[in-house]
């Protein structure tokens, strides 16, 4: 559920989905975190809380997926970086 609303921008449901304890760091069948799949949408403020969660920006995902590149290189990519 936490990478749906991470990749479909709901904001009230990854909020919900936090207050009760949602793994960060958790993988979906395509090897995708959570923090991965905010910064493929452009979803800034969701990306930054999962950093401020202890979500982990510098793992890599895979090739077919987000390029093989890590949250913080799609976060660059796509001007997220501040």
């Amino acid at each position: 559920p936490l990478h749906i609303a991470c990749g479909a921008r709901s904001k009230a449901v990854f909020d919900e989905l936090m207050r009760h304890n949602a793994s960060v760091v958790v993988r979906n069948l395509k090897n995708q975190t959570p923090l991965i799949l905010a910064e493929v949408g452009g979803n800034e403020d969701i990306a930054i809380k999962l950093l401020d969660a202890g979500a982990d920006p510098n793992v890599e995902a895979q090739k077919e997926t987000a390029w093989g590149n890590t949250p913080l290189q799609i976060a660059v990519y796509r001007d997220m970086v501040k």
